[in-house]
């Protein structure tokens, strides 16, 4: 499960932007009010910051995140995902993968998912708790259902996210796997980041199974980068491309070193405030 809220001006260690308000008010006109500087440990805001590296890890209140993806593994095999993401709280989110299409070799509609992630800790560090439930629809198509917890440490112009995600079967012969995602990116203005993922996964084979490999640990190596059109009230949408080599260390293949499996793709997704 390629969103923030910036702060307000009043720090929470107060009562509030309530008490904010009042306090303004009764400032002598003659008086300078001092604003203060916004930092990440204040109550969300309704909408999104524009900058990518500011955003927390679910979505604001009534957002709608809509999502176009179109990815490819060494040109042979394409898929284009239709999807969206909805903010029920700053800390609640429901989101959907309904409409994955296989686009080539040859058509086909294939595990579509559902997913539910609640955030458990908010601020410059953000940490949450996620669910997803993925249904074995078309050719090969396994239903698994995964659980995670993603984490994100966010700033002005940085950001990191890793965290433990595991998937389980729910039919078929590929048994559990696992994941330790790693993606850096940086953001050298308010409209364009870009940054590397990495990581570790890890796959098993149930037993009884026809395959000899028991086990698979990969470690990927890719680029990130994306643009970010702004509209009045924060982000209009982003377009995020990448390039990555999914198997780049791979101990069990015949090459430790695996460029000849290679993936490619652009995400555009869309901000609406309902």
């Amino acid at each position: 499960m390629g969103g923030g809220q910036g702060a307000q001006v009043c720090n929470p260690a107060g009562n509030g932007f309530g008490l904010c308000v009042c306090a303004a008010t009764v400032t002598p006109v003659s008086a300078p009010i001092i604003r203060e500087t916004p930092s990440f440990d204040q109550p969300t805001r309704t909408r999104l910051p524009v900058s990518f590296t500011e955003r927390p890890i679910t979505l604001p209140r009534h957002t709608l995140a809509p999502f176009a993806s179109l990815d490819t593994l060494n040109e042979q095999f394409v898929t284009l995902s239709l999807g969206a993401r909805f903010g029920i709280s700053d800390d609640f989110e429901v989101a959907t993968t309904l409409l994955p299409i296989v686009v080539s070799p040859d058509t086909d509609y294939q595990n579509p998912s559902f997913s539910i992630a609640y955030r458990v800790r908010r601020g410059s560090f953000d940490m949450a708790l996620t669910s997803t439930l993925t249904l074995g629809v078309g050719d090969g198509g396994q239903s698994r259902f995964g659980v995670g917890l993603p984490m994100r440490w966010r700033g002005p112009r940085s950001r990191v996210d890793s965290g433990l995600l595991l998937s389980l079967p729910l039919e078929g012969s590929i048994g559990l796997a696992a994941s330790i995602p790693l993606v850096v990116q940086f953001a050298p203005t308010e409209t364009f980041h870009f940054g590397f993922l990495t990581g570790i996964t890890a796959g098993f084979i149930q037993p009884g199974s026809e395959t000899r490999t028991k086990q698979s640990i990969s470690f990927p190596l890719g680029l990130v980068f994306g643009f970010t059109v702004r509209g009045s009230d924060g982000p209009l949408f982003d377009i995020d491309p990448y390039f990555q080599f999914p198997l780049f260390i791979h101990p069990a293949g015949r090459e430790e070193i695996n460029t000849d499996l290679w993936g490619a793709g652009v995400n555009v997704t869309g901000y609406f405030s309902l």
